[in-house]
This record gives C-alpha cells, structure tokens and sequence, in this order.
C-alpha cells in the first residue's frame, strides 16, 4: 500500500517545467527543432508565423540561376542555416539563435524566421510523445 501511496505523490508531484527542461535540454531534440525551422519552413520559404517569404525577382532569377517561381529560403551560402543553435532551455520556453545579419542585411526583417509553425510543432510533438510518456512514467514511479 505504501507503494500506491507513493505513485499517488509522484503524480500529485509531477513538474510539467521540470519535464520541458529535461525533454529540451536534449541535444537531438535540439536539432529536431532546428531541422523543422529549416527543412519544413524556410526552405519552403515559410516562416514561424506561417507567412511567406517574396518569390525570387525576375533578376536574381536571370543573374544568379534561382529557380523561378519559388520562394526565398534564405540558404544562399548556407551561413545562416549554420548558425542555428538552441542557446537557453528553461522550464517555460527556449532561445533558438541564428546569426542573422548577412551582407549587411538582418535576415529577421523579412519576418518570423526562428521558430515552429503550428504544423512544425505538431511534428515535433507527435515525436516527442513516447518521450514524455517515458519521462512521466519514470517520475511516477521512482521511489524516494
């Protein structure tokens, strides 16, 4: 009985901020968030607030070979999608960090370019589920 009592204190316990530190602290979690900012946002020329980027110009089409039609991804060198990083977790939120000033230019003035739109998110958290059910199950029933 005392074992019961024990889950039932666990759970009473259980630290939803303490379970965001840990789950984000994760170096692959980290990049999983990083590789959804780029892979399923930006290089579809979609930001964190599901705006879009401007399609190429007809110039930069002729005189730097983008494909017409698309969207900027802001990948040219590949200097900015290098410099992604998460640099704080706390138990409430993350910073992801990006140098975003490239050619004098500060890439963050064409909008949300770090961060998850709901459809990222939604990925990132039906991927994370087993996860957090492991860490949930594991801090409800350790023993004191």
């Amino acid at each position: 009985m005392d074992r019961l009592f024990q889950v039932i204190r666990n759970i009473e316990s259980l630290d939803t901020g303490k379970l965001f530190f840990v789950l984000f602290s994760e170096k692959i979690n980290q990049k999983l968030i990083i590789q959804l900012n780029q892979e399923k946002q930006l290089q579809f020329g979609i930001l964190a607030d599901d705006k879009e980027l401007p399609f190429y110009s007809k110039t930069i089409v002729e005189v730097d070979g983008k494909s017409s039609g698309k969207r900027w991804t802001l990948k040219d060198t590949g200097d900015f999608y290098d410099s992604f990083d998460i640099v704080q977790v706390t138990k409430k939120d993350l910073t992801i960090y990006a140098d975003s000033v490239k050619g004098g230019i500060d890439l963050s003035e064409y909008g949300a370019i770090l961060g998850l739109n709901e459809e990222s998110f939604e990925i990132l958290r039906d991927k994370l589920i087993p996860q957090i059910q492991e860490i949930i199950l594991n801090e409800i029933l350790a023993v004191d």
